[in-house]
């Protein structure tokens, strides 16, 4: 049996979600607070026997609203106060499992691939509360509902968890569409524990080989890692009488007994030859075992003498041996379950990454695999296998990864009605989706290929800027803070994709829903030459760029100019405002001389800056102007200069960087970037 899904209604930034789980792997990415850690936390909430416990402020911020309403006005009392409700559907086996589900079959007369359960976090008795609070309003007439419910244990007190079989009357999860059959509650609690088991590899990781109140000791982990599933040595009086004797008894049981663990460690890629050794070694009396009377040690095989405490081994080090010590414990614990073993497992790993070498981080999912095959029943391997679900805000956790089985969490506006247009609320996305929709096989490998290869952090960023190349690459940062500068306080991806390939990561930035500027270049050829690259003012030249091309479905340089040269400067997507794309427009350096129009970036620099070049040293190296102007020469002369294909574009890039005279940056790209400002501050969606 697998968790297939689960919806959430209510929770904090989850207003109305669904999330769809792969049966290994699932990846749970987006930018920062747009409800990752929610996801994981309403299932400690909800699950029985963790002990945490539910706050007013776990609602959305616009059903307090609704909630102070409902206090506050006669006729809002009629609305029923809302409810927080943690929807799980499993897909199961008819044959094997019907057993296991029984009591939570709606119907004995169909026959059932999946089953679900809701538990509904709800007002007990609402006609009692509102009139304890209007009670309390006698005292403190201002108060609201929300703060009311804040204080004391009120909340605990008024709201319960109540439990419901569900039966699907559509095709879709939405709670519209399915119908709720109440439970019990110790008939709920115990469904729900029989069906699953939740664990947690918490990301608030601070480990240290002191006892501090924040640390975590590897020492304690290992220690509860051999208390709940490793064979015990028994203590005799012998080992009473000499300790040092019993010590190394026991340093020899510990060694064999925690051979496999490290063993599954080393496949993680340490220890490596330039790391030292684990060793679990006694300092105390036998019967302590590992309560405190023992440390981990680093041991140099060289220098086995010279053993160095756990504080002087790297964090990454430390945390990877942390997360394979939990996840091997935490299946070890479910598997020895017996007669009530739950069929699924679900295991959340948060943040990983924390402390990881980016090449570790490309290799985790593989690893942890590996420690789960290796702790997994081999009879059964498939069936003895958890779920994970990794949060994550590292893409090279990502490209290990299925694409398929990323979930991306879009923060988006709330869709109660009373709420502002602030995004308040979170909608998840599922790559899955994407991959098998209107999108061509090709270009989703070439997607896959591409984030694997650049490590983009495109699902983490709150928007995008799509380069030609490394120039306009390396000087975009000093373009957003001489045009932009508001954008140095956003989450901006800064892509290198070329003109060939930037239109095939516009499907994705759509399905994402990501504010996004493409920067690109004219790169005009003559279409009766062989399609040779010309200067752009040429009678009939075309653009070559295919971005240019396929987004603003036109090819003449004479369009493309009518376009460029308009306000705001930009192509807009008709099916996504949030997406523009700018390009080279018309210059006129020389008063009352005609246009220069740029093919490329640096053509487009020159022109914008071309007195200035004249006027003094800057870019001497890269372009040679006669002393006098001259429209026709200065044209073709920096036209032939940039189209040689010895010019080094790069360093170009590095000398205006570096320079300190006060250039101009080029106009569609200052116009692009100002445009960019005014979407991320007021989206569209």
């Amino acid at each position: 049996m697998k968790l297939d899904r689960f919806c959430v209604r209510n929770f904090r930034r989850l207003e109305n979600v669904e999330v769809n789980l792969s049966d290994t792997d699932t990846i749970l990415v987006g930018p920062n607070n747009s409800g990752k850690t929610s996801a994981s936390m309403i299932f400690r909430l909800f699950l029985p026997g963790r002990n945490s416990e539910f706050q007013i402020y776990d609602f959305s911020v616009p059903l307090l609203q609704k909630i102070d309403q409902i206090g506050e006005e006669e006729k809002e009392r009629e609305n029923k106060i809302p409810s927080i409700d943690l929807d799980l559907w499993f897909s199961i086996n008819p044959e094997a499992e019907y057993g296991k589900v029984y009591n939570l079959l709606t119907s004995l007369e169909k026959e059932y691939s999946e089953i679900g359960i809701r538990i509904s976090f709800s007002v007990n008795d609402q006609t009692e509360l509102i009139s304890e609070f209007d009670s309390s309003r006698k005292s403190s007439p201002d108060i609201k509902l929300s703060r009311f419910l804040s204080e004391k244990d009120r909340l605990k007190n008024h709201f319960s968890l109540k439990y419901f079989k569900l039966e699907k009357t559509g095709d879709s999860f939405n709670k519209s569409l399915t119908k709720p059959h109440a439970l019990e509650g110790e008939e709920g609690r115990r469904a729900l524990r029989s069906l699953i088991a939740v664990d947690f590899v918490d990301a608030q990781r601070n480990i240290d080989d002191k006892e501090a109140a924040r640390s975590t000791r590897l020492s304690s982990i290992l220690n509860e890692y051999y208390k709940a599933n490793l064979e015990k040595l028994e203590a005799d009086d012998e080992a009473f009488a000499v300790i040092d004797e019993s010590n190394r008894k026991l340093s020899e049981h510990y060694d064999r007994q925690f051979n496999p663990l490290f063993d599954i460690i080393s496949d993680l890629g340490f220890p490596s030859a330039n790391d030292r050794e684990l060793r679990i070694s006694s300092t105390l009396k036998p019967e302590d075992a590992l309560q405190g009377s023992t440390t981990l040690l680093y041991a140099d095989s060289k220098y086995p003498d010279y053993e160095l405490p756990e504080a002087y081994n790297g964090l990454g080090f430390k945390n990877l041996i942390y997360i394979a010590a939990q996840i091997s414990h935490f299946q070890r614990k479910w598997l020895t379950i017996e007669e009530t073993q739950p069929p699924c497992h679900l295991i959340f790993v948060e943040e990983p990454e924390v402390h990881l070498h980016t090449q570790v981080q490309q290799t985790f999912i593989r690893k942890i695999r590996k420690v789960i095959e290796r702790g997994s029943n081999p009879e059964n391997n498939e069936l003895s296998n958890p779920q994970l679900l990794i949060s994550t805000h590292s893409p090279h956790i990502i490209d290990e990864g299925d694409f398929t089985s990323i979930r991306y969490f879009q923060r988006c506006r709330s869709e109660i009605k009373e709420s502002d247009d602030r995004k308040i609320a979170t909608k998840i996305l599922d790559l899955k989706d994407f991959s098998s929709k209107e999108n061509s096989e090709k270009n989703v490998n070439f997607l896959k290929k591409y984030l694997r290869l650049t490590h983009c952090d495109l699902f983490f960023s709150d928007g995008a800027v799509l380069v030609e190349g490394a120039t306009e690459k390396l000087l975009l940062p000093k373009f957003i803070e001489k045009e932009a500068r508001d954008l140095s306080s956003k989450y901006l991806t800064i892509l290198e994709v070329g003109g060939a390939y930037a239109h095939q990561l516009v499907p994705l930035i759509k399905f994402l829903n990501l504010p996004a500027l493409i920067i690109s270049d004219l790169d005009s050829i003559d279409p009766r030459k062989n399609r040779k690259a010309c200067m752009a003012c040429q009678s009939g030249a075309v653009s070559s760029n295919k971005t240019i091309t396929s987004l603003v479905n036109k090819k003449a340089i004479s369009d493309l100019l009518k376009i460029s040269n308009e306000e705001p400067h930009l192509h807009i997507s008709p099916e996504q405002k949030d997406l523009g794309i700018t390009f080279q427009n018309s210059i006129s350096p020389y008063p009352g001389e005609q246009e220069m129009i740029p093919r490329t970036f640096e053509e487009s620099f020159i022109y914008h800056n071309i007195n200035l070049i004249r006027a003094n040293s800057f870019l001497k190296n890269f372009i040679k102007l006669g002393e006098d102007e001259n429209f026709s020469e200065d044209y073709k002369k920096v036209y032939s200069t940039v189209k040689s294909p010895n010019y080094k574009k790069t360093e170009f890039a590095l000398e205006v960087m570096s320079s300190d005279v006060e250039w101009v940056t080029p106009q569609y790209i200052s116009k692009g970037l100002q445009w960019l400002v005014s979407v991320m501050d007021n989206p569209s969606s």
